[in-house]
């Protein structure tokens, strides 16, 4: 419930900025359904917020913006979802992290500081942040713009255990692209190479890959992976085609202290 000057009204009914903006109203609220500010023809979308904080990922406040699978297509490198200002199954957005694939409209609206991004592989689930400020996810991946990011190797890696990747190249951050075609390629992840450049990377790991009609590289030809672990011709772990499903979460740009009475 959220405090008004004439008394109580719940917090379903509030729209707010983000769902950091949701717990800074209301330390006590719950993961659910909430009212985010969006661009939209009724300036909102429902959205799932995670209250606390994710295993890997600290603080409350978490918007979802995204849940990929990575045993289908909807959400791969070429596909239009990533460069559009329109949602899909937006109904899906309103719970956790199921095999449910969605995009809301918080995609192209909601600015943020830092990215919450997860992989669920064989009911193990395992997230990592990623501190970048944008206005939206939109504004960085639409325009097909390389965007570095400085994390670590291992870091990336432990989204999916025994992953696997080639030495060399680690190219990392959004719109990550090998120069060859029919080379390793994500919207959001980091990419490897058994070569010292960028130029044939024949791994990956990470969000929205490589369609599997682009890839030409190891014997990979036509594999459907676009979101999980692929690695060819040298990864650290050997050959490897994960499939993993995938979520993505915001967090605006605010510093606050969570306090719950």
């Amino acid at each position: 419930m959220s405090w008004l000057r004439f008394g109580f009204i719940s917090s379903a009914n509030i729209i707010y900025d983000s769902c950091l903006n949701a717990l800074l109203d209301d330390s006590c609220v719950k993961n659910g359904v909430y009212r985010i500010k969006a661009k939209t023809a009724e300036n909102y979308s429902s959205v799932y917020c995670h209250m606390t904080s994710l295993p890997g990922c600290s603080g409350g406040g978490w918007t979802m913006v995204m849940k990929i699978d990575g045993n289908k297509t909807t959400f791969s490198y070429s596909s239009a979802y990533w460069s559009n200002m329109k949602s899909y199954s937006p109904g899906d957005g309103k719970t956790g992290l199921d095999d449910r694939e969605t995009k809301l409209a918080n995609y192209w609206s909601t600015p943020f500081k830092q990215l919450c991004v997860g992989m669920k592989v064989n009911n193990s689930v395992q997230f990592i942040p990623i501190s970048y400020f944008a206005n939206s996810l939109y504004d960085i991946l639409a325009g097909g713009k390389f965007h570095s990011t400085v994390i670590l190797r291992n870091t990336w890696k432990s989204l999916n255990v025994g992953s696997s990747l080639q030495p060399n190249c680690g190219r990392q951050g959004f719109n990550v692209v090998a120069e060859h075609n029919q080379h390793a390629r994500v919207r959001i992840g980091i990419i490897g190479n058994n070569e010292n450049s960028c130029n044939s990377a024949d791994s990956f790991l990470g969000f929205g890959a490589i369609d599997a009609n682009q890839r030409g590289y190891c014997n990979s030809r036509n594999i459907v992976n676009s979101c999980g672990n692929s690695a060819y011709c040298g990864g650290d772990n050997g050959d490897k085609e994960v499939r993993a499903m995938a979520v993505t979460y915001l967090l605006v740009n605010t510093i606050y202290t969570q306090i719950c009475v």
